[in-house]
């Protein structure tokens, strides 16, 4: 059975992920399974795993795969905005509160983060309880408050009930 969260990206990250090397999406993948999911765990969305011990435990049967390709991978992810890593060595799964949020909420987070405005977490919790139609609105205007046109995404039928 999948990770809560896991299979709900396809619909409004598709474009972004398609953009991605072959290595760049494993690695995402990679940290998108192992860091805690967990809202109360302290390190939540982040993990401290070294680049050589993904490399000898989970990617050492992919021909050619070398520390050096994983910390450039790990940096086009970085400079992408997939992941972003602190001073204290955490790699950070970028958007991580947003996984958990239903799919149509979400959606309309990441459409705009797309248009370059990053929700808080206080915008993010306003509206995890909300009708999908009251959380268009609060994202039109937030995009409006940065003077940004936003086109809400429609639902999918299968999605909303």
């Amino acid at each position: 059975m999948a990770r809560k969260g896991c299979i709900k990206f396809y619909r409004w990250e598709y474009n972004r992920l398609m953009k991605l090397s072959n290595l760049e999406y494993r690695l995402y993948m990679f940290y998108r399974q192992i860091v805690p999911w967990d809202l109360k765990n302290k390190h939540f969305g982040s993990t401290s795993i070294s680049l050589s011990a993904i490399r000898l435990g989970y990617f050492s049967d992919i021909p050619g795969c070398s520390i050096t390709m994983l910390q450039e991978a790990r940096i086009g992810l970085i400079e992408k905005k997939f992941l972003r890593a602190d001073e204290n060595d955490f790699t950070h799964v970028d958007n991580m509160r947003i996984f958990q949020l239903r799919v149509p909420v979400a959606e309309q987070m990441f459409r705009l983060i797309e248009k370059g405005v990053q929700p808080t977490e206080e915008y993010i919790r306003r509206a995890e309880g909300l009708p999908i139609k009251e959380v268009r609105q609060m994202c039109q205007e937030l995009a409006q408050k940065f003077s940004i046109s936003s086109t809400p995404v429609p639902p999918a039928e299968h999605l909303v009930g």
